[in-house]
């Protein structure tokens, strides 16, 4: 079993580990009050220059402590502080930089109040223990700025043991409750003034707080607490690119009963649709999500301090996700092997195993902009059910579940129900992949919303009876069958026509096309059923979506006898 000080040895090498070591973070501020509160009654020539003094020496210079007002009641144990200020010395930090020892993140403090409550002085006399009833921080404000500059300190581990290094020349630290209300983190890159990451309204309670050599052995403790509960109203970042900001709302975690819970997490571009394809070199997807009430049970908090994310189930109350693409741009030519969905989840920064995952409802809708017409054509997937199954990026898990399931109830431009299934082969070599689907009826003239803008072309009549496919898809390509039964099949081919720029009939096209397309399938109703075959390469430049649409509609093509 992994020691606490390994734990945060994974921990601290990962961007995602910084949350959780921020909140430790106001947890060892607390510990550190109340050792000063046991200096303070027991060791009174420690005043306030020397305090200052011994954070100075401790900093090599860097940072100052102050406070306003310090309230002490020796026979009651209590001790309050009112604006505990914790700041560096930009100054010293410019030293420090020339010197190449400048550290990789700067804090900035500030405790409006720190109270710490019920400390038993016999026991802090005799033995060494300083045992109390609780420590509360009102309304901290803690504020991180990465200077890009020598070591970062959260990613190296101190020789000494966490809990070591808490308990200073105690031997214990016990305490009822760590109560933290309302706090707010906020991170920025040294010298810029808009932030990364902010968090806003985290109220922490840590219950039954032990912090010793035994209880740093102890598995069932998280944060050195028996339980753990915490709200933040929100925590938002900016996307690597700048492109997006990500916001989560309403979020809670209870230790307790291994659940979690997100109202609403967001994906909002920072620019509209115009703006964004301006910003762009070559085509891009812009994405922008609205996901709500998000629940994840049977959580195992403590394996996320090994950098893993385990969860029986999650479920996803609504979910809508539109996406924009402009293909007036170039492509960027970007190989994308390797990227397939079960591809990519290798690369989350988490070790993740997710038993089910569930999404009641979704709403999608895919607009691309086409190069040679410039109009917009919209497929869109509503009233969508989805379950999962076996997700993860574990190998010892896939040893045993070998194959992610994707189950998908959808309806197709609101007018057919359509049902998918995918199963993804976890670390298959090959990137090894299925997927079958079923369409029910509509009319033909249902997709004239993607034909006219994308192909150019008009369905005039006909009826769609049924869709059926089955693919099997690796890194370079897919294979299999389409099944399509439709009658009564007719096209008209469209042009743009210059200086109005509305789509008008090309008749003679038109005429050749319905000339050579077959009309239906079975011819009649005595008539063979066409399969058709498909062996489509992938376009490795492409996604794994746009090699199951072209592999289907060549199939397509191919039932209605255009075989180019």
């Amino acid at each position: 079993m992994r020691s606490l000080k390994q734990r945060f040895h994974h921990v601290r090498k990962t961007r995602r580990g910084r949350i959780i070591l921020v909140v430790l973070g106001l947890v060892l501020l607390s510990a550190v009050g109340a050792c000063l509160f046991y200096w303070f009654i027991y060791r009174k020539q420690i005043v306030r220059e020397q305090l200052e003094a011994t954070v100075i020496r401790k900093s090599n210079g860097l940072y100052r402590i102050s406070y306003d007002k310090l309230v002490l009641d020796e026979v009651n144990g209590h001790l309050s502080v009112t604006n505990l200020r914790l700041n560096y010395d930009s100054t010293r930090f410019l030293q420090l930089a020339t010197t190449g020892k400048a550290p990789g993140m700067l804090l900035r403090i500030l405790i409006p109040k720190l109270i710490i409550s019920g400390v038993k002085t016999p026991r802090a006399l005799l033995g060494q223990e300083l045992i109390g009833q609780y420590v509360r921080l009102q309304e901290p404000r803690i504020e991180l700025f990465y200077t890009n500059k020598g070591a970062d300190s959260l990613r190296h581990t101190p020789a000494p043991a966490i809990y070591q290094q808490i308990l200073g020349d105690l031997n214990l630290i016990k305490l009822d409750s760590v109560l933290i209300n309302q706090a707010q983190i906020l991170s920025y890159r040294y010298g810029d003034t808009s932030n990364l990451v902010r968090i806003s309204g985290a109220d922490l309670h840590l219950h039954e707080l032990s912090i010793d050599s035994v209880s740093n052995e102890d598995a069932s403790r998280i944060l050195f607490s028996r339980q753990l509960l915490a709200r933040v109203n929100q925590v938002s970042w900016l996307s690597a690119d700048g492109r997006y900001r990500l916001q989560g709302d309403s979020i809670r975690l209870d230790a307790s009963s291994q659940s979690a819970s997100i109202a609403r997490f967001a994906i909002k571009p920072l620019l509209n649709e115009a703006a964004f394809t301006r910003s762009l070199r070559f085509a891009d997807d812009r994405f922008e999500a609205d996901i709500r009430d998000l629940e994840f049970f049977r959580v195992r908090f403590n394996s996320l301090l090994n950098d893993t994310l385990h969860a029986d189930s999650v479920i996803v109350s609504q979910a809508l996700l539109q996406i924009y693409r402009d293909l007036g741009l170039p492509h960027d030519g970007k190989n994308r092997v390797g990227t397939y969905p079960h591809q990519a989840l290798l690369r989350f920064g988490l070790a993740t195993r997710i038993d089910a995952l569930k999404i009641e409802t979704a709403s999608i809708n895919y607009k691309e902009r086409n190069a040679g017409t410039r109009m917009a054509g919209i497929v869109s997937f509503q009233h969508t059910r989805a379950h999962v199954k076996h997700l993860s990026n574990i190998k010892e898990y896939a040893r045993e579940h070998p194959v992610m399931q994707v189950r998908i109830q959808t309806r197709f431009l609101n007018r057919a129900q359509l049902q998918l299934q995918w199963n993804f082969y976890l670390f298959h070599p090959k990137g090894q992949f299925t997927v079958t689907g079923e369409l029910s009826s509509m009319p033909a003239a249902a997709v004239n919303v993607l034909t006219e803008p994308m192909g150019p072309a008009r369905m005039e009549k006909g009826q769609i009876n049924n869709l059926q496919f089955n693919f099997t898809g690796h890194n370079y390509g897919m294979y299999g069958t389409v099944r399509m039964l439709y009658e009564d099949l007719k096209v008209s081919l469209l042009e743009k026509e210059t200086g109005s720029g509305e789509l008008s009939k090309k008749k003679l096209a038109s005429l050749a096309a319905n000339i050579i397309i077959r009309k239906s399938n079975p011819a009649d109703k005595k008539g063979d059923i066409r399969i058709a075959k498909v062996n489509m390469q992938r376009d490795t430049r492409r996604s794994i979506f746009h090699l199951s649409w072209k592999s289907l509609f060549q199939g397509i093509k191919r039932t209605v006898g255009i075989n180019k």
